[in-house]
């Protein structure tokens, strides 16, 4: 249906001219204004294609498009420093652009230049709060403190520039400021090659100004000691400062005069052997016998052994032990009955008529032959002694053997034991039949019909 019948430019076949205010295509759904849809007349909208784009939008900064349609509003250089946001390091702070002073330390990148530095000044690789000089890229914590400057190279106030030694003296005083044993209130210590106390007037060495350092001074604070004085004997003190020339020990043995009791003998004096019998001292102990070196009273020229107290006249001859005891020959030391045999063959060397070359006597409790082996009892050998062996010359015949009947002998030495009449009957075995049955017997009656010789 054609809207306006009146106008051939008006139909349904018509193109929708935008923004003429009329209805071309005689179709209401075809925008001819708000072309994008977005609310907004073209006359209020800058871009009626782009619904993105209208009075109403936000402005997106930096994509080159007016997106609210209000010129007023920034697209870039939002901080208004007249910089571009691609020259503008901070485009939300009109104090930092290209054009601003750095200010160092605030860490803020002021004139958009990483160039520039904020902090580490210097460049020495401390950051300000680390470095004491920022300044100076001499002066950081990884620095060598630089002694006697003035300044604290190392950024570390513990670390000495002046008294490196902390002895209290400043270098200006200190003759050696590495030591703190060397200053001006140090006492000196003499040969030790350093002014300790910092004043040359104080000596280090001859101290008692004899004109001989210590080092060939054996008393550097004795001026009347010194190699040039003539040595006085015995008066403890090396005068000459030579210990080859004698002070004491003039012979030459190892022990002071004071010890030795003959100081011009060398051989005699405390650490000598004492030789016996020569009438000298010689270790110095009069304690130390030169005779009668046993202490028992007798010289040596009496005394057969000098050296055991126990050997001498006045003591009594001890048996066999092989020592001239009282120094007599004449008295005996073994065989003492004198029977000719030594004690170690004798078995009793206080009888004469015991010893290995007598005869046994049997029965007298006495090893006669000083033989073990040749019986004095129980002489065959049966086991019993003869006071209990009733034929001690018979071993067949002791109080342990059994009794053998009709031998005549007393085998078991037990007269108790019947050795004929075994049953008593008072007839002997060779005149009764059956000796062995008391009731059989020459003098019994016969008993009929028994089948027994009963008498």
């Amino acid at each position: 249906m054609d809207c306006d019948d009146f106008d051939s430019a008006i139909s349904p076949n018509a193109d929708e001219v935008p923004y003429n205010g009329i209805d071309d295509d005689c179709d209401p759904a075809t925008p001819d204004d708000d072309l994008d849809g977005d609310g907004f007349a073209n006359a209020d909208d800058c871009d009626d294609n782009d619904a993105a784009v209208n009075p109403g939008a936000v402005e997106l900064p930096y994509n080159g498009i007016d997106d609210d349609c209000d010129p007023g509003t920034p697209d870039d250089d939002l901080d208004g420093d007249g910089f571009a946001n691609v020259d503008d390091c901070d485009d939300n702070d009109a104090a930092v652009n290209p054009s601003a002073d750095e200010f160092p330390y605030n860490e803020i990148d002021d004139d958009c230049d990483p160039a520039t530095p904020d902090d580490d000044l210097d460049g020495d690789g401390f950051a300000n709060a680390d470095d004491c000089d920022d300044n100076d890229a001499a002066v950081n914590p990884g620095a060598d403190e630089v002694p006697y400057n003035g300044i604290d190279d190392d950024c570390d106030p513990a670390t000495p520039d002046d008294d490196l030694d902390g002895d209290g003296f400043a270098n200006v005083d200190d003759c050696d400021d590495n030591d703190a044993a060397v200053n001006p209130g140090a006492v000196e210590l003499p040969y030790n090659g350093i002014d300790d106390d910092c004043d040359p007037a104080t000596p280090d060495d001859d101290l008692d100004g004899d004109g001989f350092a210590n080092v060939d001074d054996c008393d550097d604070n004795d001026a009347a000691v010194n190699p040039g004085a003539v040595e006085l004997p015995y008066n403890g003190i090396d005068d000459d400062c030579d210990p080859e020339t004698p002070d004491d020990d003039l012979d030459g043995d190892g022990f002071a005069n004071a010890d030795d009791c003959d100081d011009n003998d060398a051989a005699v004096n405390p650490g000598a052997v004492e030789l016996p019998y020569n009438g000298i001292d010689d270790d110095c102990d009069p304690g130390t016998p030169d005779d009668d070196l046993d202490g028992d009273g007798f010289a040596n020229a009496d005394d057969c052994d000098d050296n055991d107290a126990a050997v001498n006249p006045g003591a009594g001859e001890v048996p066999y032990n092989g020592i001239d005891d009282d120094c007599d020959p004449a008295t005996p030391d073994d065989d003492l009955d004198g029977d000719g045999f030594a004690n170690v063959d004798d078995c009793d060397d206080n009888d004469a008529a015991v010893n290995p070359g007598a005869g046994e006597v049997p029965y007298n409790g006495i090893d006669d032959d000083c033989d073990p082996a040749t019986p004095d009892d129980d002489l065959d050998g049966d086991g019993f002694p003869n006071a209990d062996d009733c034929d001690d010359n018979d071993a067949a015949v002791n109080p342990g053997a059994v009794e053998l009947p009709y031998n005549g002998i007393d085998d078991d030495c037990d007269p108790a034991t019947p050795d004929d009449d075994l049953d008593g009957d008072g007839f002997a075995n060779v005149d009764d039949c059956d000796d062995n049955d008391a009731a059989v017997n020459p003098g019994a009656d016969e008993v009929p019909y028994n089948g027994i010789d009963d008498d």
